[in-house]
Parts: C-alpha cells; structure tokens; sequence
C-alpha cells in the first residue's frame, strides 16, 4: 500500500465519522523536464514536478470540494471541515460522485525517462544541419524537447480504485529561410514515448518547405479544390473539438446544438473517440470522473450520433455519459475532453488525393486558429501556405491567401480521406489526428 492509498484510507475514515455521505479523492502528480537550444547554445533546461489532491464529498445532499499540494495525513480534519462549509455556500448542481467498485491499475504508457545523456548534443546537430544543408536557411527560431510524466489516481468511497501512469515526449523545432527579398518559416513537432528519437526527418522536411516558401505567390481569388494535410486538417479538427461537448451545447454555443442525428457531413466522414487507438500516443483506461473510457462513433458517414458528455452534461441532457470527464489541474470542477479524437482514414494514398485535382491547393501550413474561427457560428477565416497543384501536378508555393467558410460546409464537402492518420500534439486527455 503506497502513500496516497494510505492518505485515503484515513480520509475515508474520518469522512464517515463526520456525517459525509460519501467522499472521492483525485490525486495526480507530473513531471517535466525541457531544455531548449537557441544559436548553439543552451538557453533552458530544468526540471518541474508538482502533485496535488482534489477531494469532493457529499454532505447533507450537497457536494464540497478541498484543493491541496500537501498530502499529508494531518490536513484531513481541516479538509473535512472545509469542505461542510463549501456545500453549503457554494451551489453546484447536477454532479455528483459515481456509484462504481471498478478497480484498473495502468501502467502501459509509461516509460522513465532517466538518461538524457546526447540530447543537447542531437539538438545542436540539427541545428547545424539545417545550416549547412540549406543555403537559405540564416536561423533555428525554435529548438525546444520536453519529456512529461503524468499519474493519476482516483478513489471513492463505493470501492473506485483507479490508477494510471504516463508519459511522453515533444520535439519542436523551426527553422527560418531569408533571400534579398523575404523570408519564410516552417515548424515541425515530433513527439513519442522513448527518449532515443532522430531529428532528422524534421530537419529535411521544415528546410525544404521553408526553402520553397520564398519562391511562394498569391493566388487570384476564388474556390480552388483543397488537400488539406493530415497535420492541418488535425489543428482545424483541434481546434474546433469544443463544438461536440456536451457543456458546450448546455450552454447553447456549439454550432452543432440542434443537429444530433443530422447529416452533417459527406459518407466520407467519420469521426471517432478513440481512448486505445493505437495510433495515439496517450491512452485512457478511466477519465477524471472515475468512468471507464470506450471507443465510440461521434459521426459516422456524415451523420451527427452523440456529444461527449461527463456526468454532469449528460444528466441535463437527459443522455448517457460517455467518459470524458476531465480536470485541467486539481482546483478546476469538472470539464470535458475528448481522449483521442480523430477522422477516420481512408483507403486513398495521398498521391493519389493530389492526382485528381485538376485546380487547387495542398495546404501544408494553417495560422491563426485561436482568432480566426467561431465555435458558436461554425465560421472560419485563416491564413494558410502550402503547393498550388495544375492537373494532378505540384506547380509551385503558394503563400498570403486566406481559406474561409463554414465548418459544416467543411464537413459536407468533404470527398476523399486519405490513409496516412496523424494526431496533433496530445493536450487534455488525449490528442486530435486526421489524415490528410
């Protein structure tokens, strides 16, 4: 029995004793360690770790929460205490602490990242790959690797007893080509679970599309067939993820509110909540509610099936939750998230995708998703950079254009998916991927 499972078992105890109906504690505890490359040079490199508690108990019908970094046995009557009086002055409605003896103890994901040994020397060496490769590249903006490790544990009073452990690293890195007349940046982001990883697929990838990037032009407005790549198509799926929560269409600001069971898309598209796909580089057996996760279908060939819901959506709703309850740190009440998300890929190769355009644009780059799309309206207007293609053939960069629209017409336009699934940097309980 390790030092949280004592912590609860004392403060169950207690709880009891003092009236509580019931009572749940979820503990999680990261670390972080990140350095950062800037002209050769080491400019970051620490180590952050931090842990905590979160504690919710029912008392008298009520529901009170206690927020704490200390774990120590002796903040257990003050909790309690604290908590009485939280229920009381503090309304929250509609949530409440599940009713499961569900035991999972994962450890799957998790690989100790102990020896950094050769790291800082890999990233100068890209660095300076970049440089001598490439003529036109003059800098290395970003150079930046971080490796997380997360653990969660979540008990209750009905016999939850949960337990997960993770971790993962990023790699991004950028790199900036100059000529007499412009200059141009490209940004790659790797990521993985084992600390051996090779730069060198994004240091040729970022020097030649930044190289191509000055030679970019406008084009003439108008409607154009688009690619979008499977890292775009991911950050605008990203970033527009907030339109399937069952929060979001509580309060009344998801584009997609009024449209369940609705198509809403082409047959092409599927989109999926995936917590063991293999592809994703975070799995979820649990979510922070203490619900086991599945796989379900959000939209499957164009047709609008189900919002992710925790408990508490779901209960407003009228419909069940699907476990995607989620804490963004231990002081936050209950949100949602997706765990890994992603439009299902096709059987088409992506060389094929761009083989029957006959006028359009492989957008390679998409800027501005914070401030140029609305949630509530489904519109979108964003600056992007990418290969304008002429009878199946890419003829040339194109740059200083904006794609616009709507999200639904997005969705419904749609007419092949291409095989090569790609999920974007992991945030949440999970990542969102797309192919191209």
């Amino acid at each position: 029995m390790n030092k949280i499972e004592k912590f609860y078992i004392n403060l169950e105890k207690q709880a009891k004793e003092k009236g509580f109906d019931s009572i749940e504690m979820f503990y999680q505890k990261n670390k972080e360690f990140t350095t950062k490359i800037f002209r050769s040079e080491i400019e970051k490199y620490q180590i952050a770790e931090e842990s905590g508690i979160s504690i919710r108990g029912i008392y008298d019908e009520k529901i009170g929460y206690y927020y704490s970094e200390n774990i120590d046995e002796k903040i257990i009557p003050e909790a309690l205490k604290m908590m009485k009086e939280s229920s009381k002055l503090i309304e929250i409605k509609d949530e409440t602490i599940l009713d499961d003896a569900q035991v999972i103890k994962d450890d799957s994901d998790y690989f100790e990242f102990s020896d950094h040994v050769g790291l800082v020397e890999k990233m100068m060496g890209a660095e300076n790959d970049l440089k001598s490769n490439f003529e036109k590249i003059v800098d290395v903006p970003y150079n930046l690797y971080s490796d997380i490790e997360s653990e969660t544990t979540i008990m209750n009073s009905y016999g939850l007893n949960l337990s997960q452990k993770m971790s993962l690293y990023y790699y991004v890195i950028s790199a900036l080509a100059k000529n007499s007349e412009r200059s141009k940046t490209s940004l790659q982001i790797l990521t993985g679970r084992e600390t051996a990883f090779s730069p060198e697929m994004a240091v040729n990838q970022i020097g030649t599309e930044a190289t191509a990037l000055l030679n970019a032009k406008p084009v003439e407005s108008g409607t154009y067939e688009l690619i979008l790549k499977n890292n775009v198509a991911g950050e605008i799926l990203n970033a527009f993820s907030g339109i399937f929560s069952g929060e979001m269409v509580v309060k009344g600001i998801s584009v997609l509110k009024d449209r369940l069971n609705e198509q809403i898309g082409s047959q092409a598209l599927t989109i999926v909540d995936d917590p063991s796909s293999e592809n994703a580089l975070i799995h979820r057996a649990f979510d922070d509610e203490g619900t086991k996760t599945d796989y379900k279908a959000i939209i499957d060939q164009g047709k609008l099936l189900r919002f992710l819901q925790n408990s508490k959506s779901a209960k407003k709703l009228g419909m069940e939750r699907t476990g995607n309850a989620y804490r963004s740190s231990i002081q936050s009440q209950l949100g949602i998230s997706h765990t890994n998300m992603y439009i299902k890929p096709g059987d088409f190769k992506f060389e094929e995708l761009v083989n029957e355009v006959k006028n359009g644009i492989i957008v390679t780059d998409v800027q501005a998703l914070h401030s140029g799309l609305n949630p509530i309206s489904g519109d979108f207007s964003l600056p992007v950079q990418g290969y304008l293609v002429k009878d199946g053939v890419i003829n040339g960069t194109v740059d200083q254009i904006t794609i616009s629209g709507n999200v639904i017409d997005l969705f419904l336009s749609l007419e092949k998916v291409a095989d090569d699934l790609k999920f974007y940097l992991p945030n949440g309980m999970g990542s969102v991927g797309s192919p191209s």
